[in-house]
């Protein structure tokens, strides 16, 4: 079996998150899988994203959102009662080592976690490259745009995620919409209210009584169910802390 550090959930400043999923990914080795919330509430970005042309900025100095910039491509994302995933380990791990590849690999996974909530879910499938690249022009949020291999639930989107690669190790994170709050996310965003209910699904809307503790039972016990050995780190994070 392989060995996986399992970091609970915990709330971070959006800096810190940042700081600490760049350190897995530069500095870090093996197996790591954490789960964690933010605390203020903040946006994060893509690596190539202007804030200015994706963030309601004057709205988020006013109410002290603060704008992080993420390693990873993709959309802006909200992060407000949501429960961010990261998983960073060897390229090696995947059969196909790409960026394609490993989107589905750690798909599979996801999808696992979910169901086994008994939330009926699939894959979207494999997203045309010119729809993607036309949404990340337009600024468009990472809720609204199309991906591929994202999980969808009637329809919608349930998780956003991430991803980069350097040398022989990857990084993905990914927002899990858990409470999602439509009317401050279109402010934030600069989208619509409308946009984003014909878009998004939320867990507590499909599982009113879900927790974030029953959630990190069913990620830990969906990874032993995919062949980790799975050790729950309850220290923390001394080398960043």
């Amino acid at each position: 079996m392989t060995n996986l550090t399992f970091y609970p959930f915990k709330y971070n400043t959006p800096p810190k998150n940042m700081e600490i999923d760049n350190y897995f990914l530069r500095e870090g080795n093996g197996f790591v899988f954490r789960l964690y919330g933010w605390k203020p509430y903040g946006v994060s970005i893509g690596v190539s994203q202007d804030k200015n042309k994706v963030c309601n900025v004057d709205y988020c100095r006013e109410k002290e959102i603060e704008i992080v910039k993420r390693i990873t491509g993709g959309g802006a994302v909200y992060h407000k009662n949501d429960i961010t995933y990261m998983l960073s380990c060897p390229l090696d791990f995947f059969e196909e080592k790409t960026v394609l590849g490993v989107y589905k690999k750690i798909a599979q996974m996801l999808l696992a976690i979910f169901k086994s909530l008994r939330i009926e879910c699939d894959f979207a499938g494999k997203v045309q490259k010119e729809l993607r690249v036309e949404g990340m022009k337009k600024g468009v949020a990472c809720f609204l745009l199309p991906s591929d291999y994202e999980i969808m639930v009637k329809g919608k989107k349930i998780v956003g995620n991430a991803l980069r690669i350097e040398k022989n190790r990857i990084l993905q994170h990914g927002s899990i919409a858990f409470d999602f709050d439509y009317k401050e996310t279109a402010i934030v965003l600069n989208t619509t209210e409308e946009k984003l209910r014909h878009r998004v699904i939320s867990l507590k809307e499909i599982k009113p009584d879900l927790t974030i503790e029953l959630f990190e039972e069913t990620c830990i016990k969906c990874l032993k169910d995919f062949g980790f050995d799975v050790g729950v780190e309850k220290k923390g994070l001394p080398f960043i802390e």
